[in-house]
């Protein structure tokens, strides 16, 4: 006799007792959702290690582009350092060619400007003349880059300013997504708990992939503008303007490169005793001679000597900036100067403006 089977080895019947016996797993989400503690470790590490990564990763997109070349720092109470430029997070540090012995005994390899010293920056620049050969290549396709782009740094260009565009919006869907998963658990309130630090994440991820967005500048990314640069100590002075090409714009700084940096006019003098010249002024002390730019165009000190002493400078000089350079007593001194408008620069926006676009030169 055929016994009949209680059950038909069907897929479709087995699904049932399968689906009654062993209950499908949860996902992982959801079970650290359902862990409070380690959800909260997680948050706690979240913060902290993506705080710590951009913080050591978040420098100024406008002094990175001067990194690593020799540069010049002019500072509105008339501080002026020269060196190569390593920038920071924090601030940035200049290297001297050489170290330096002070008269005091002294001896200094670097100078360090933390963001309160930059506070006082008027203008950082680069002349290519101070550049080697590495360097200037560097330089050469550095500003084909900004000035000429391909289509892929068109598009990271294009994909940031989205960002920074859309950046309420974005910290306002994440908000929306979490108090949606609160309300969804029952446990969800630590979520809910450590929603201030998830929305920390949130705006230090957006402020790395964003940038300053400013239409108007953006549109004379690459194209000839004319920047303004205050005469220091004397406000009623007709500000300084210099041609250039804008190379990038932050919130905080403005970076104008020329293509060229060919000199207006160059000139040398043997000074024995105080003088004045067109565009300049020389003051010459006992231990020291002190020179100051007096035009509205660029005072470049490229080379001092006095007795055995040589110095190479390559120290620019807006209107009324000065440098005080050694001097061997009772020697005269030689100084090989250049005026000129055009070099790379720096310059902080709450001091520089652009208020103009210009036009290509015809050298350039």
């Amino acid at each position: 006799m055929k016994v009949k089977p209680l059950w038909t080895a069907h897929p479709m019947n087995i699904l049932p007792l399968i689906a009654q016996d062993e209950p499908a797993p949860h996902p992982w989400w959801m079970v650290a959702m359902d862990n409070a503690l380690g959800l909260t470790l997680l948050f706690i590490f979240l913060t902290a290690i993506i705080g710590t990564i951009v913080t050591r990763r978040q420098k100024d997109k406008c002094f990175k582009l001067f990194n690593g070349y020799a540069i010049s720092y002019l500072g509105i109470k008339g501080r002026t350092l020269w060196g190569s430029l390593r920038v920071y997070a924090q601030g940035i540090e200049l290297t001297f060619e050489k170290p330096y012995t002070g008269r005091d005994g002294l001896t200094k390899a670097s100078a360090l400007l933390y963001e309160t010293d930059l506070a006082d920056c008027l203008v950082v620049c680069r002349l290519s003349d101070g550049l080697n050969d590495s360097q200037r290549q560097r330089r050469r396709k550095q500003v084909d880059r900004c000035f000429r782009p391909g289509w892929g740094r068109r598009t990271i260009r294009w994909f940031r300013n989205l960002i920074n565009t859309l950046r309420d919006a974005f910290s306002k869907a994440l908000s929306t997504i979490l108090g949606q998963i609160a309300r969804a658990r029952p446990t969800g309130g630590v979520v809910s708990t450590h929603q201030a630090s998830v929305d920390r994440i949130g705006q230090t991820i957006l402020g790395v992939v964003g940038n300053a967005y400013e239409p108007m500048l953006e549109s004379h990314i690459g194209r000839p503008v004319v920047v303004q640069l205050p005469v220091p100590h004397d406000a009623e002075q007709k500000p300084v303007e210099l041609p250039g090409f804008l190379a990038e714009y932050t919130d905080k700084y403005l970076a104008v490169f020329n293509l060229k940096h060919d000199p207006i006019e160059r000139f040398e003098l043997t000074i024995d005793q105080s003088m004045q010249r067109p565009g300049v002024r020389i003051d010459l002390q006992e231990r020291n001679v002190v020179v100051t730019c007096t035009c509205a165009d660029v005072i470049v000190v490229q080379r001092c000597a006095s007795g055995g002493r040589v110095l190479k400078p390559r120290l620019p000089l807006t209107n009324s900036c000065s440098v005080t350079l050694p001097r061997e007593s009772g020697q005269a001194v030689t100084l090989h100067l250049e005026r000129t408008q055009r070099i790379d620069l720096i310059c902080p926006r709450s001091q520089a403006k652009i208020y103009f676009g210009g036009a290509v030169a015809s050298h350039e």
